[in-house]
């Protein structure tokens, strides 16, 4: 696998731990016990997408260690966006997200053959566009189903 994979990978990694720390420290910190509930499966994502990527790193012998400056800027991050009410935080992190989205989108072209590689990159993207579905649902008023494009990519989705 080239280079410019290898290294896009470890990018997606650094910013997977930092967005399972940023989703963590949101749930830690909120007062309503369903935005917590809710920061906790897109946490879930962000660890099991995390682990999808360490895996695969492993199997082109890339030995990946999650930095502390990730977790920290994680959880410097929300500290920062918990003081902000739902619909008004939300309404900020939607740019970020559709940002990602199209990177991720992007970095598909990486893999040019389907397999394994072309399907990791796909999952990323995926996941990605499943927390951008998370915040317009819930920004739509659509709260009792905005779990669900998240849920549906879970190997192991939580309840309650």
């Amino acid at each position: 696998m080239s280079t410019d994979y290898q290294q896009y990978l470890s990018s997606v990694f650094a910013e997977e731990v930092e967005g399972e720390a940023f989703f963590t420290g949101l749930s830690q910190r909120a007062a309503d016990p369903e935005h917590q509930r809710k920061w906790q499966v897109l946490a879930q994502l962000e660890t099991q997408t995390k682990e999808r990527i360490r895996d695969a790193m492993r199997e082109l012998d890339i030995e990946v260690s999650e930095q502390r400056h990730n977790v920290e800027r994680g959880a410097q991050l929300a500290e920062q966006f918990s003081r902000l009410p739902w619909l008004e935080f939300l309404t900020a992190f939607q740019p970020s997200l559709k940002k990602f989205v199209a990177q991720y989108s992007a970095g598909e072209k990486l893999a040019t053959e389907d397999g394994r590689e072309r399907t990791l990159l796909r999952y990323i993207t995926h996941h990605e566009q499943a927390l951008l579905a998370f915040v317009v649902r819930e920004l739509e008023g659509r709260g009792e189903e905005s779990l669900d494009a998240i849920q549906a990519l879970l190997d192991k989705p939580l309840h309650g």
